[in-house]
């Protein structure tokens, strides 16, 4: 449904009240005139009447007197009607109004009084012309009045709702890494103009506090928590380089390094997401995705041990992408891992498809499509509704949100769950 500007809608509301009460009144006016006519010419023909019926009785003749614009004629029942106006001849008793006589315009009143008839008319001409003419000067007049009113609203109101316009692209022009920034007060500003300006800096200032708080918790989250990390990386490099290290440790020391390097890259994708996400394209590299894939799914396997899962790959072929390796290393993990938490035995498919797109069917519960809708709802207000599908969702929303991909996801209960990443606008 179109939607039109509120000064358009006041302007038409009031043009369309304001022709329906011109209407209105000049409707009453011309009834109330019609009106007061008719008593006129009833009262004037009436008198007219009476004295031409004392004037002429018992005669059967056809008798026409005339008083100015008045003019009477007396016929006695049987008398010949030849002289009369044949107009009026067929006119029942009573007063009529606008007769049209040799061009001329007449009220006519016709009285049936003592076996003769007495028709009295007055040449109304003049006056239906200057009536008309003064109908229409009122007309001209009232759409002349109603356009300059219309005008001068749409024109108020313009300058009225201006403010409210400028406010509105300022706020536009508030980027998403936007800091400081304040509406600025238009001058000679309504109060209620005051008002909303007012509120929508207190708004700004409450939002900027907000996320000074978030930015510093981040920092120092990621701060401390790099302090063990470090910690455990320069244990496992001083225990891998013992001359005595069974070569049973190598595996899962290397596996220990490499975990702690990517929970390293993981906390600093989250810092980048918190405070710039726009670096996360500064380190774009050309990588192939199938080997990058195969890493992932080694780097997992090690999650379905415990449980009646396998990890297959089909469909992995020469897939090059421009991109942050790191970022696109941690997005596909998350899903491999929500995969695996969310599912107890069974096959867990990877496919890589030619176009940049990867798919993870799962054989876990899955979800009911209200399940599903919520999910999407969550990921799109990056809420806690993610929180019981594991952090993952949340940082790969986030992740495509700001790198152009999409993320999709098809579920029935029973079916298991497909996670689809669609990566083509990073291919090479």
């Amino acid at each position: 449904m179109k939607q039109h500007k509120l000064r358009t809608r006041i302007a038409v509301s009031l043009l369309v009240y304001s022709l329906g009460l011109s209407w209105a009144i000049l409707g009453l006016g011309f009834i109330t005139n019609e009106r007061v006519e008719t008593l006129v010419w009833q009262a004037l023909l009436t008198r007219e009447s009476a004295y031409l019926e004392e004037q002429q009785g018992g005669t059967r003749r056809v008798t026409q007197s005339s008083n100015g614009t008045i003019k009477g004629f007396v016929v006695v029942d049987g008398a010949q009607t030849e002289n009369l106006p044949a107009e009026i001849l067929s006119l029942p008793e009573g007063l009529h109004d606008d007769v049209d006589i040799a061009g001329h315009v007449y009220a006519v009143m016709i009285k049936h009084a003592r076996g003769q008839t007495i028709y009295t008319l007055i040449d109304i001409s003049d006056l239906e012309a200057d009536e008309r003419s003064l109908t229409g000067w009122l007309i001209l007049a009232s759409m002349l009045a109603l356009a300059v009113l219309v005008f001068g609203v749409w024109w108020l109101s313009g300058l009225l709702l201006r403010s409210v316009s400028n406010i509105a692209a300022t706020i536009n022009s508030f980027g998403p890494n936007h800091q400081g920034g304040r509406v600025p007060m238009p001058t000679g500003a309504a109060v209620e103009i005051e008002v909303i300006v007012n509120a929508l800096n207190g708004l700004l200032d409450r939002i900027d506090g907000f996320v000074a708080r978030e930015r510093a918790f981040v920092t120092t989250a990621s701060h401390e928590l790099r302090t063990p990390i470090a910690v455990i990386a320069c244990a496992v490099d001083v225990i891998d380089q013992r001359e005595d290290l069974p070569e049973i440790f190598k595996k899962p020391i290397e596996r220990i390094r490499r975990s702690s390097r990517d929970v390293e890259q993981l906390i600093s994708i989250l810092l980048v997401l918190a405070k710039s996400p726009e670096l996360l394209r500064a380190n774009d590299i050309t990588f192939a995705l199938d080997d990058l894939v195969r890493d992932v799914i080694e780097d997992h396997s090690h999650l379905t041990k415990h449980k009646a899962l396998t990890l297959e790959m089909q469909g992995l072929s020469g897939v090059l992408l421009k991109a942050p390796q790191r970022v696109v290393q941690v997005a596909i993990g998350n899903l491999i891992r929500n995969a695996i938490e969310h599912s107890d035995a069974g096959r867990i498919v990877v496919e890589l498809r030619t176009n940049g797109v990867i798919s993870i069917q799962d054989p876990g519960h899955g979800m009911s499509p209200e399940e599903v809708g919520r999910l999407y709802a969550a990921m799109t207000r990056a809420s806690e509704g993610l929180m019981s599908r594991g952090i993952g969702l949340d940082l790969i929303a986030r992740i495509c949100e700001h790198l152009g991909w999409a993320l999709q996801i098809d579920s029935e209960a029973g079916e298991g769950t497909r996670m689809t990443l669609d990566l083509s606008s990073s291919v090479v």
